[in-house]
């Protein structure tokens, strides 16, 4: 197969992989007289792609989404087993995938890899260690993972402030903040969006006002929707719902579903039944045949006995033919993953699993009428949902 050959069948399956129409790609890899590793690598990163792609988690979408990212992981396994040794870039594209998995034994496998060929030092794959760490909530191993790079980049500080973001952590983010901005690092959208959600955690009103500020002003980053979806988040949580909505209306450009759900989310806190009337009017204005919105609507409208409202949400649903997609989730247990579907009976340890709840259910049920209230698990709907989930 001369080089001629090479650079072909390459370019074609680059195509494939571009147009994300991967299983014409891996047919055509399946063809390939001879794989080169650029071959391996534009597998994987198709497979690992299509999986960002459907990230959303919905059920349609749940499990191809764990399929493409167990192909991503199984190219890179077949490879390492092949005469074609992988690169920084194939160890970056199966930390990447282990990481959206969710899969943290896997991430420590691959990581164990990487170590032994001496890639331990290269700042993509430490970036991709960082991430897939943080998404496994593995937050000591995402700090060794950061601390082991000789000179991190932005990627490398971002990927460890949306960690700390990610599990909870805002006071370690704004600290992480500070030490960046000391560092000299360029900071970007990303970094903003990660420290205004650790503001968010923290309940930092004015910091997150002044990070906010300084964006625009001092780093000369136009706030994205993300932004303004943080900020309004940030003062819905503190209950300061005008000053969100006023924040919302004053918007450059135009908010969409995720900024105005954030308000009605702090609606939904508070209980102002007047904002989340509007928020819900804008949001049915942007998106009216959006099922999940409707849902999330007749939700907020029900926590705030808003009956009638939530029977006008659901006609508008029923007239319309709304379906919302049930939810979907996943875990990785000793290297085996569990998928739930929500309403889905097909699990094999289904009735363990419903005993179980039942079993935290009827403790939690012990608690004081108080503390169920805080918590939103008062009565048997709520323990069919548990159930669901």
């Amino acid at each position: 197969m001369n080089s001629y050959d090479f650079i072909s069948w390459t370019a074609i399956l680059a195509v494939y992989v571009a147009n994300k129409v991967v299983e014409e790609a891996r047919s055509m890899f399946d063809r390939m007289p001879e794989k080169n590793l650029i071959a391996w690598n534009t597998m994987m990163f198709g497979y690992l792609q299509n999986g960002k792609i459907l990230e959303d988690k919905s059920q349609n979408n749940c499990r191809n989404l764990t399929f493409f990212l167990d192909d991503a992981l199984m190219f890179f396994c077949d490879l390492v087993r092949s005469e074609v040794s992988p690169d920084h870039f194939s160890y970056n594209c199966a930390i990447t995938a282990c990481g959206l998995s969710g899969a943290m034994g896997q991430v420590a496998a691959v990581h164990c890899q990487a170590l032994k060929f001496g890639f331990e030092s290269d700042v993509g794959v430490g970036n991709a260690l960082i991430s897939a760490y943080g998404k496994c909530g593995s937050l000591l191993e995402a700090e060794r993972s950061f601390k082991s790079l000789n000179t991190p980049d932005m990627i490398s500080w971002n990927a460890l402030l949306t960690a700390y973001s990610q599990n909870g952590q805002g006071n370690e983010a704004l600290v992480l903040f500070d030490e960046m901005r000391r560092s000299g690092v360029e900071l970007n959208n990303v970094t903003f969006i990660s420290v205004l959600s650790a503001c968010c955690y923290t309940g930092e009103i004015k910091k997150g006002q002044f990070y906010f500020e300084i964006m625009e002003n001092i780093y000369d980053i136009h706030p994205t929707r993300e932004h303004y979806a943080c900020i309004v988040d940030l003062l819905g949580r503190a209950g300061l719902l005008c000053e969100a909505e006023v924040i919302i209306k004053k918007m450059p450009i135009d908010p969409d579903l995720t900024v105005w759900g954030a308000l009605l989310g702090a609606c939904k806190m508070h209980g102002d039944p007047l904002v989340a009337k509007r928020a819900a009017e804008q949001m049915l204005i942007l998106e009216p045949d959006n099922a999940a919105a409707h849902v999330a609507i007749s939700k907020t409208f029900a926590d705030m006995s808003m009956w009638k409202d939530v029977e006008t949400v659901w006609a508008s649903m029923k007239k319309k033919r709304l379906i919302k997609e049930p939810g979907c989730s996943w875990i990785n247990i000793k290297n085996e993953k569990h998928i739930f579907l929500s309403n889905d009976c097909r699990h094999r340890q289904k009735d363990l699993i419903d005993e179980t709840l039942w079993t935290i259910y009827c403790n939690i049920f012990e608690c004081s009428t108080t503390n169920l209230e805080i918590i939103g698990l008062y009565d048997n709907d709520t323990y069919m949902h548990a159930l669901r989930i």
